[in-house]
């Protein structure tokens, strides 16, 4: 048995969300904007507006806001994943996004906000996948990203209908991944064909880095809002460790072995973005608000993954994991949010429908990233203000259910000749995603 060509087909920030596309949820966490599919542009205020907008970290009078959102999300991803393109489900799992925020309207015209959020991540899991014996094992294959951010910004409100706003963001990303891809001989009697599953693991990737977010909000009468932000794009390079297990292929009699341990990196593209919004009130106890957001995951064409140390044999053969590039060929994503609000009750009652366009490039669609489809949000929620030593304590909730499906067309499928790069390990057939989440968030005004 000859050397074997090897290439990574998953990756550290390759992975997307259960609930939207790229690396982000449509919705990451907020109980009051949670309700109207996630629409804030044009209304947040308050210590919220550090993540949302801004120019709304000025509120309407001068005073301290503090506030908490927390937002358990429980997701289940299916797809295709052996050589017949069965379909394999995931385990059902959670993660929680959440929010501390903290801020400070000076006086009529400044403000500033300081805290910490969750940006972006995702948690997916397939454990003991069957392919049918044709391995000496079962690999697994996990996902779990959480991209956190550090914010400082202030707010300005030089007249009485216009807001601006700025904030810097300190961006800090962190994954461990374990993945699988398919090994090929290059020549001999096993030349062209698969020889066995590599299951490596990527842990512990970090990287840290700065950007910024811009904002505006325009009130062109009492009743109406307009809103626009514009968030920089930031360029991550994580560095960690790789290990693992290669699985043998029954067929050539092929052992089991173990991966030692090595260097990887792994560079992406968390992507610029722009978002306008609108709220208004029809009359005392109706309100309509809609925003549409473009997030640029064109960016995204490929990723590339480098390695250094990770040996292993095939059979006797000595064998290395190298380096590569995951493509992608993403599309630029956007959000078009719909929402309404109705006063006329003690409970205030907040509903919402959010669309996502597709971003998954069907050729390359693998079951640990959305599916290659539009994703559709619906949202239902309320809150309540109450008084706690003389002060204003907001309670709000929310409740999510996000669902997307799509067809993959398996780029090569099926090639066991297939040129490295992984395009072999992109099967054809259906892929699911869907997710329920809680919004839950209490801001104290004081």
């Amino acid at each position: 048995m000859t050397k074997s060509v090897l290439a990574f087909i998953a990756l550290a920030f390759a992975c997307a969300n259960a609930n939207a596309a790229g690396y982000e949820k449509s919705i990451m966490w907020g109980a009051k904007t949670g309700g109207v599919a996630g629409i804030s542009a044009s209304y947040i205020e308050g210590a919220d507006a550090l993540y949302f907008n801004p120019a709304g970290l000025v509120m309407k009078a001068p005073g301290q806001d503090l506030s908490f959102n927390i937002s358990p999300v429980w997701s289940k991803f299916s797809g295709p994943y052996n050589a017949t393109n069965d379909t394999v489900n995931s385990a059902t799992n959670l993660s929680t996004p959440l929010s501390l925020i903290y801020s400070n309207t000076l006086n009529e015209q400044w403000a500033f906000g300081v805290g910490g959020y969750i940006s972006g991540g995702s948690k997916v899991s397939y454990d003991n996948i069957d392919f049918a014996g044709a391995y000496t094992g079962t690999p697994s294959t996990k996902t779990d990203l959480q991209v956190a951010e550090l914010g400082l910004g202030v707010g300005w409100k030089p007249t009485s209908s216009w807001k601006f706003g700025a904030s810097y963001r300190y961006v800090m990303a962190r994954a461990n991944f374990s993945f699988f891809n398919r090994a090929y001989g290059t020549s001999g009697p096993t030349a062209g064909q698969i020889v066995g599953l590599v299951n490596a693991n990527l842990n512990d990737l970090k990287d840290q880095r700065s950007a910024f977010k811009l904002g505006a909000q325009w009130s062109p009468s009492e009743t109406t809002h307009v809103g626009l932000t514009y968030r920089s794009e930031v360029n991550l390079n994580a560095s960690g460790s790789v290990d693992g297990t290669f699985y043998g292929r029954n067929a050539f009699g092929v052992p089991q072995s173990s991966i030692s341990q090595g260097s990887a990196t792994a560079n992406t593209v968390f992507p610029q973005a722009v978002t306008l919004g609108a709220d208004h009130a029809i009359n005392d106890t109706w309100q309509a608000l809609g925003e549409v957001a473009w997030t640029n995951y064109a960016r995204v064409d490929a990723v590339g993954v480098q390695t250094s140390g990770a040996n292993f044999n095939i059979g006797a053969t000595p064998a290395a994991i190298g380096n590569t590039k995951l493509t992608q060929n993403w599309k630029d994503q956007w959000n078009f949010r719909l929402g309404g609000i109705y006063s006329g009750w003690s409970w205030p009652v907040r509903f919402g429908y959010g669309l996502t366009t597709q971003v998954t490039d069907s050729d390359w669609a693998r079951p640990t990233f959305t599916p290659p489809g539009s994703s559709h949000t619906l949202t239902l929620g309320s809150g309540q203000t109450f008084e706690l030593g003389g002060q204003k304590l907001d309670f709000n909730a929310a409740g999510e259910y996000t669902w997307v499906n799509g067809t993959g067309n398996g780029k090569a499928a099926g090639d066991s000749s297939a040129s490295p790069g992984g395009a072999a390990d992109i099967r054809a057939g259906e892929h699911k995603t869907s997710s329920y989440a809680l919004h839950l968030g209490l801001a104290y005004n004081f």
